[in-house]
């Protein structure tokens, strides 16, 4: 799979995350939806990534951007940090990652060849299903607090699905907190802290990754633009 994306000439999708986190004992989960799209074009590095992301309680929506025309460095634009900032591409999608819920990271790392857990896991087959009309080859892997699915094209390698589920202790330290709200815009982080120390019991996440994948067709070179609001 990951061959499929390294050699690309070109990539777009669009998709979309489903979030639930689940208190033990609690009928009421926390949810989340982030709906994102993806632009490469391998022979001019030029690249885009944009995602909103929606709350349907606490929070105002998020709203992302990373693009360049050409290589060389990434503008980035936030919600939660009005301005443009420039810094490396593959920084930017770092930086964006956590507040994304890694949808910034899941496909474009395998783009431009970025290591990560994916690359080194041992994942073992678990099956086949249809996803929206593509027989794929369904594979998993586990670790002591992490299930990781994915649905991976028979014909075309490409991936169609990433879930993921992580099982947590909820008693955190004032610095594990520190580390989680540190990514999370300014504004949420005091509320987000206090609603973490407040909670007891396991906590359960789940996220699944719907994508539509594209591969080796014409883009637009105004595909990756993006003007940021006044």
């Amino acid at each position: 799979m990951r061959r499929r994306y390294e050699r690309a000439s070109s990539y777009e999708d669009t998709g979309e995350l489903s979030m639930t986190i689940t208190r033990e004992g609690d009928s009421d989960p926390s949810e989340a939806r982030v709906t994102f799209s993806t632009a490469f074009q391998r022979s001019t590095g030029s690249f885009r990534f944009e995602y909103t992301k929606t709350y349907p309680r606490f929070f105002e929506p998020e709203h992302a951007v990373i693009w360049r025309r050409g290589s060389g460095t990434a503008h980035v634009w936030w919600t939660a940090e009005p301005r443009v900032v420039d810094e490396p591409l593959d920084q930017a999608l770092a930086a964006q990652a956590g507040v994304s819920n890694r949808t910034s990271a899941v496909v474009t790392y395998m783009l431009l060849g970025i290591d990560t857990c994916a690359k080194t896991c041992v994942y073992s087959a678990a099956g086949g299903e249809t996803v929206r009309g593509v027989p794929c080859l369904k594979i998993a892997a586990s670790s002591a607090n992490r299930q990781t699915t994915m649905w991976i094209g028979r014909e075309d390698h490409a991936l169609y699905r990433f879930a993921q589920r992580t099982h947590t202790n909820a008693r955190l330290t004032d610095a594990e907190i520190a580390r989680v709200v540190e990514g999370l815009p300014e504004a949420q982080r005091a509320h987000v802290a206090e609603v973490m120390r407040s909670t007891t019991g396991d906590l359960t996440g789940d996220e699944t990754i719907e994508l539509s994948p594209r591969f080796d067709q014409p883009i637009a070179e105004d595909r990756f633009d993006f003007t940021p609001p006044p």
